[in-house]
């Protein structure tokens, strides 16, 4: 499955004397980590919602990490569910087998499916890629 990767190119040591004496760029990298949230939210689907289950938890893990030092810094935004991989790209043709004597069922719909399934794949959303191409050659200007 294919990743997206976001890369910006600036003067590192440039960007660490702005960093330590302008805090206008910390509250701009602030900014845009929370428009990044935001897209991001907009972008990602949302299952209707079912009798046995809430709908928007891929949406709702959707959250900017701020990591490194006040003189490095960044963030990482992105969900945290375990399915939002599986969501975002694509998905190939699988087998899918009960993992006891039982048969595979929705248990929301009642629906019967046997010991194996022959899952078709999916195709993913991209809501990753399409928040990051938003980004794509903007400018800042402080």
């Amino acid at each position: 499955m294919p990743n997206a990767d976001v890369t910006v190119v600036w003067d590192d040591q440039a960007l660490l004397v702005a960093l330590n004496s302008d805090p206008r760029i910390s509250a701009q990298l602030d900014r845009m980590a929370r428009e990044a949230v935001l897209t991001m939210k907009f972008l990602a689907p949302v299952s209707p919602v079912g009798p046995l289950h809430r709908s928007g938890n891929l949406r709702s893990s959707i959250h900017a990490f701020r990591q490194g030092t006040p003189h490095d810094r960044y963030y990482i935004v992105g969900p945290t569910a375990d399915y939002a991989r599986y969501v975002n790209d694509d998905t190939v043709p699988h087998i899918i087998r009960s993992h006891g004597p039982w048969p595979l069922r929705n248990r929301e719909t009642g629906q019967v499916f046997g010991q194996v399934v022959h899952h078709p794949g999916t195709h993913g959303q991209h809501f990753v890629e399409r928040t990051a191409e938003t980004f794509q050659g903007r400018r800042v200007q402080l």
